[in-house]
């Protein structure tokens, strides 16, 4: 009796490897899919809170200048701030065709001579799917807030007492 595998053992034996092996390699590469994707999550949601905290720490630099003024939407915010040595115009735009949140600023000098110029366009934000800035409405009579949120400010109204930024993400 010669020992041995027979041709349809072996076959079996390749297929069964085959199957095992597929299973393996398609396991392996999900996992580094998700990996890939968690870290790309991680650096967008980095970028998200380091433009934020950019935005809140000159939006309580804000003064009111009323050459400037403070006015608003859903989707742009414009304030006078303290840069550096001198007075500017700040303009937070999200652009919703290229899903980016831009910053503008133009000195006072410019605004009072009205010289438009920008001193500086920047893109901050690439990955915001929708930001949606809200104001805090105030009693006129009472002066003070009212606790209701609002999506316009107006110029004429002063300087809001408080301001709310959502961003929604990609992914």
């Amino acid at each position: 009796f010669p020992r041995g595998f027979t041709l349809v053992e072996m076959l079996m034996a390749a297929t069964l490897f085959s199957i095992i092996a597929a299973g393996m390699a398609l396991s392996f590469m999900s996992g580094m899919r998700l990996w890939a994707r968690a870290q790309g999550q991680d650096g967008a949601l980095a970028e998200a809170l380091l433009t934020l905290e950019r935005m809140a720490r000159e939006v309580r630099q804000s003064v009111d200048v009323p050459a400037i003024g403070f006015g608003g939407t859903a989707s742009e915010v414009s304030f006078p701030c303290l840069v550096g040595d001198s007075i500017v115009q700040l303009t937070y735009t999200f652009d919703r065709s290229n899903n980016t949140l831009r910053r503008q600023q133009v000195g006072l000098k410019e605004i009072i001579e009205e010289r438009l110029q920008p001193e500086a366009l920047e893109s901050l934000l690439l990955v915001a799917n929708d930001v949606a800035l809200d104001y805090a409405s105030v009693d006129k009579a009472h002066q003070r807030p009212t606790g209701a949120w609002q999506e316009e400010w107006d110029q004429d109204d002063g300087v809001p007492p408080a301001m709310r930024l959502r961003i929604r993400l990609k992914d």
